[in-house]
């Protein structure tokens, strides 16, 4: 529904956030969520949009070098591709490049090359159900001091909604209760908000 694309869009500006006029890489396809909605997102901060034919370590570097990209979203397969391209095909930046991934999080390893190339990944996680990413890592100033290893751990976490989502737990669905947090309980994320779909189309056993 609209509601939860306006949302989305919404949530993304300040959730990320964003600045006036980014310079945006579509990585992530459009007909995936609109590309998390991105597509709707950039035209409201009045961002500069680069396109590219295909997902490869070189094609990403040279749209970085040549249009200043300054944010663009992908899997942590993405990022493995552009710490494991050549050193001479990296582009020389004098700015952090704003990185969302989302999925199975990405090595400490993976994240620490990153990082050493002016790289800044945020972790966050979402599904096709609600619009893309809704739960997010926030950075906390007391993790600056740790170790990388530590640093990285805790960049896997994705347990802050975004700023348009009502709500995420983890509950057993069998009793209704929320897990202890601990570390080790299983149970199912369960996501509340006007950005969560209404139910799947023509299909109200599996809604």
């Amino acid at each position: 529904h609209h509601r939860g694309a306006y949302l989305m869009s919404m949530g993304t500006a300040t959730g990320w956030p964003l600045p006036q006029h980014p310079t945006y890489l579509y990585v992530v396809p459009m007909f995936h969520c609109n590309g998390w909605c991105h597509v709707w997102t950039m035209t409201m901060m009045a961002a500069t949009t680069v396109l590219i034919r295909e997902i490869s370590a070189e094609a990403i570097f040279g749209a970085i070098g040549t249009h200043k990209v300054t944010h663009f979203g992908g899997a942590p397969i993405v990022l493995s591709l552009l710490v494991n391209a050549p050193v001479e095909m990296r582009p020389q930046l004098d700015y952090k490049v704003r990185v969302f991934t989302a999925g199975a999080p990405p090595p400490a390893a993976i994240l620490q090359k990153m990082t050493e190339m002016d790289f800044d990944v945020m972790q966050v996680y979402g599904l096709t159900e609600t619009y893309g990413h809704v739960t997010q890592c926030v950075w906390r100033e007391d993790w600056d001091d740790l170790s990388f290893d530590e640093q990285a751990y805790l960049q896997s976490w994705q347990g802050v909604s975004f700023p348009m989502h009502e709500g995420a737990a983890v509950m057993n669905t069998d009793t209704g209760e929320l897990v202890p947090r601990d570390g080790e309980t299983q149970g199912e994320i369960v996501l509340r908000g006007n950005a969560v779909m209404k139910g799947y189309y023509k299909d109200q056993a599996a809604t």
